[in-house]
């Protein structure tokens, strides 16, 4: 029996709100549309509402110095829940009230959840 995108969905979404709800991370994020370099102010587009995430550390094996670096960790949310194109090197995620920069995004080909590499800005 294949499982379908919607049930795949519902599966994650059960998983995220309920499983691991004790790890879940309240995490604002937004994208620079605009300078305004007179006044030196940026114009954002912020994500509403905020999304909960999942902080994931890797493991030493997948640091590699380049593409991973050693501080670098992964946030996982609901895909479903984005009203903001989320954009590699322009998206600034804040978690714990540090910011960070989005480096990758990974989108499971059912589009229930969203992987983001992200890094200390």
């Amino acid at each position: 029996m294949a499982i379908t995108k919607a049930k795949f969905q519902k599966i994650a979404k059960k998983l995220l709100r309920g499983v691991f709800k004790d790890f879940l991370e309240v995490c604002p994020f937004y994208n620079v549309t605009g300078i305004d370099y007179a006044t030196q102010t940026e114009t954002v587009e912020t994500q509403t509402p905020e999304i909960s995430f999942i902080r994931i550390d890797y493991n030493q094996a997948q640091v590699d110095g380049q593409l991973i670096l050693a501080n670098d960790f992964m946030l996982i949310g609901e895909y479903q829940l984005l009203s903001i194109q989320i954009k590699v090197d322009e998206t600034t995620v804040i978690y714990k009230g540090e910011q960070y920069q989005v480096k990758n995004v990974d989108i499971d080909p059912a589009d229930a959840s969203i992987m983001l590499q992200v890094r200390r800005k």
